[in-house]
């Protein structure tokens, strides 16, 4: 593998790593500084066994103390080597010159056109502490005596400043060499290869963001809220696979629609909040929809839609010459015209949904829900999956109502 500029479908956030974050800058400067010391001592114990004139490890030990102008210098003389190490290896792994940056609590080197593999960019994390390092080793015998003590001190800053690189790159080691990176600097995102059928709708979702104009990384984002929260524990039915079935049923209906994208943009979202205990389930995937879409920078008009499509889930019932409404209710009861045996399996995944509930209030619910379904006039009101599916969904219903009254 190796980096590259755009990402397949087949890769999935798996983290990020927020450097502006207040926590992440306080817990490196913590630990930075407690490696001050350590690497203070070592480095100095190194010093002290390369050059024995040196009497004791104490970086005020070689010519009477270090004037603070000179500390000042030698640590930005450290920073910017440490970065232009960083810079140099983005630059021979993508051929591209790296973004620099400065912030008053860290200075970085980037490549925020590029993904790197792993072990690329562990190579980019731990350059400048092997590098810097070696250097001011091999250095250090030659060097003039009155020079010794400028020298260790800037390996030290120089290895007390690499927190953030040991800590990015020891999560890093533990992770598998597929995995892909996108550092811009104050920010670094991580990408993980997904199974096989996370994969596949991935690149659904992303067709459908690259056609509403939606920077590829943000849309990625959602992407992973929507997977995390379609695969929550409990969700034995309303769960991606399920998003999946939809989106196969509406392209089916593609045809049909005079507002096919938010159409799909609908079936993404109608399920994406799922509590079986909650009775405002629809509500507030709607309004999860509407705040995520219009981070997303898509215009109200079209939020609007798609928070209309998925409150109409509440009852299923579309107003008449309603075609866009009428496909996505359709989508959402095409199960109930599936094969008996299939049938079957939907029923017993929604009752561990409701696992909670007593089997008596179950059945007493239940019962009520397909007799609902059974008195009306038309379970699919598109011509298409009425004359596919109403036949083995009245089927379906009529014999597990008849089993219900039996239990």
């Amino acid at each position: 593998m190796r980096p590259v500029k755009n990402l397949d479908a087949e890769y999935v956030l798996a983290g990020e790593l927020d450097v502006n974050n207040r926590r992440v800058i306080i817990g490196l400067n913590l630990v930075g500084l407690a490696l001050l010391f350590l690497f203070g001592w070592i480095f100095f114990q190194i010093a002290s066994a390369i050059r024995p004139e040196i009497e004791s490890p104490s970086i005020f030990s070689v010519r009477g103390g270090l004037e603070p102008l000179g500390l000042a210098l030698g640590l930005i003389i450290v920073l910017i080597a440490h970065e232009l190490v960083h810079g140099f290896f983005f630059w021979i792994f993508t051929g591209d010159r790296p973004k620099f940056g400065l912030h008053i609590f860290y200075a970085y080197a980037a490549a925020p056109e590029w993904y790197l593999p792993r072990n690329y960019f562990l190579v980019v994390g731990l350059a400048p502490f092997v590098c810097l390092s070696l250097a001011g080793l091999l250095l250090l015998p030659i060097v003039p005596f009155e020079m010794v003590s400028e020298l260790v001190l800037s390996l030290i800053f120089n290895a007390a400043g690499s927190v953030g690189d040991f800590a990015v790159s020891g999560w890093l080691v533990s992770q598998p060499k597929t995995l892909m990176i996108h550092d811009i600097g104050p920010r670094m995102t991580f990408y993980r290869m997904s199974e096989p059928e996370v994969a596949g709708m991935s690149r659904r979702w992303l067709y459908l963001m690259e056609s509403l104009a939606v920077d590829q990384e943000e849309a990625r984002r959602v992407f992973a809220d929507l997977v995390s929260r379609y695969t929550e524990k409990g969700r034995y039915y309303h769960n991606l696979g399920h998003v999946k079935e939809l989106l196969d049923t509406v392209d089916e209906l593609e045809a049909l629609a005079t507002d096919f994208t938010t159409i799909r943009l609908a079936v993404w979202f109608h399920d994406a909040i799922y509590d079986p205990r909650a009775k405002d389930n629809e509500v507030k995937s709607a309004q999860y929809a509407r705040k995520t879409l219009q981070a997303l920078g898509l215009s109200p008009e079209v939020v609007d839609r798609v928070s209309d499509l998925i409150l109409a889930t509440i009852t299923h019932q579309a107003p008449d010459g309603d075609i866009n409404t009428q496909i996505l209710l359709d989508a959402d009861l095409a199960p109930l015209g599936s094969p008996e045996t299939v049938f079957k399996q939907q029923s017993l995944a929604l009752r561990k949904e409701f696992a909670w509930l007593s089997e008596e209030e179950f059945q007493a619910n239940r019962a009520r829900l397909l007799t609902g379904f059974l008195e009306r006039e038309r379970i699919y009101q598109t011509d298409q999956l009425f004359k596919s599916l109403e036949s083995q969904a009245r089927h379906n219903l009529a014999k597990a109502l008849n089993r219900t009254n039996n239990h």
